[in-house]
């Protein structure tokens, strides 16, 4: 919430909207963290270590991760979230159906 108390912080008032790259492929998100200069949390790093080698166990704790990350800005009443899907469909209905976010 850092960024967001920042832009408070400098008088910016239009809508942040958080958004949330599931981790399908631990080397496709360290490629692309690489290419941008961005840092992996500390927490996700050692999911990455964990299960990076087994792509079926990656993508569970992936979409685990990604679950968790947009219950607590829910939790913390963001107005919407930017999922990035990388074309993942069945996965991201998954992130969706795991938080009660789809309707039936």
């Amino acid at each position: 919430y850092d960024f967001l108390d920042r832009a408070i912080s400098l008088g910016i008032t239009c809508p942040v909207t958080p958004g949330i790259m599931p981790v399908f492929r631990a080397d496709q998100i360290k490629r692309i963290a690489s290419l941008c200069g961005a840092s992996i949390p500390a927490e996700l790093v050692i999911v990455m270590d964990k299960y990076g080698d087994n792509p079926d166990d990656m993508l569970k704790a992936g979409i685990e991760y990604a679950c968790n990350q947009m219950q607590d800005l829910i939790d913390n009443g963001v107005d919407g979230i930017h999922l990035l899907t990388m074309n993942r469909a069945k996965s991201t209905r998954k992130i969706l159906e795991n938080l009660n976010l789809l309707k039936k």
